[in-house]
């Protein structure tokens, strides 16, 4: 009985560091994005940095990342 709560606990802290790191995955991709942004097109709108700020998943932000890279306009990625 103790045996199966630790190892339903030990799950269970497992689950929520691996959500915590992907969370704190998303945040990172995320602001580095929004660097990259600016640096590319200059200052970005509210707009723009609500549009990021609501893409949920880490392969999005990334994929948006590699297209800002040949871009030539935030209008080109669907951001304004």
């Amino acid at each position: 009985m103790l045996a199966e709560s630790v190892m339903d606990w030990t799950r269970q802290w497992k689950q929520e560091g691996l959500e915590e790191g992907r969370k704190k995955g998303r945040e990172e991709i995320r602001r580095t994005l929004l660097q990259n942004l600016e640096t590319r097109f200059g200052p970005l709108s509210d707009e723009v940095r609500q549009r990021v700020e609501a893409i949920g998943s880490i392969q999005d932000l990334a994929e948006l990342g590699f297209r800002a890279g040949t871009a030539s306009s935030l209008r080109e990625l669907g951001l304004s």
